[in-house]
Parts: structure tokens; sequence; C-alpha cells
């Protein structure tokens, strides 16, 4: 578990920093400031939320693979990937 831990925080800290780049291209494509920081910020949940689905199914598969724990991951990942895209819509 404590290895899964180091290697989410590490996936968290490099999608913090894709945020950051994601953003400062809207910009550059003329999307308004607010708009292009909160489509930032949906693809860090997005990432972030897969990325913490597939950590768990790696730790231990039986247990956190069930639809109960995978569901609202997913969901998330899905409401997030969503808001990202009309976000960063001029």
């Amino acid at each position: 578990m404590l290895v899964g831990g180091v290697i989410l925080l590490a996936l968290l800290i490099g999608f913090f920093f894709a945020r950051a780049g994601y953003a400062n291209m809207l910009v550059r494509k003329r999307v308004a400031p607010a708009k292009a920081n909160a489509a930032g910020w949906w693809l860090f949940v997005f990432l972030g939320s897969l990325a913490t689905a597939v950590v768990l199914a790696a730790i231990n598969p039986i247990k956190f693979l069930a639809p109960l724990t995978i569901a609202p991951l997913g969901g998330v990942a899905v409401v997030a990937l969503i808001l990202m895209v009309v976000s960063s819509r001029r």
C-alpha cells in the first residue's frame, strides 16, 4: 500500500504540472484565463481519478476492481472529462 501511495503521489505531482501546461496552452489559443484554469483543474481531476483507479487495481485487484469501487471513480473521470471539454471552449 505504501508503494502504491508513493506512486500515486508522484503521478499527482506530475498531473499538477500538466494542468498548468494545459491551462497555459489554452490561454495561448485565446481561451479566457478563467475558463482555461477551470479546464486545467478538470484535467487534473480526470487524470487523478484514473490514476487512483489504476493504482488501486494494481495493489489489490480482487478488492478494488469491484464495481462498488471502480464505478464511482469512473463516474468522476467521465464527468471531469466532459467538464474539461466544455470549459476549454471559447
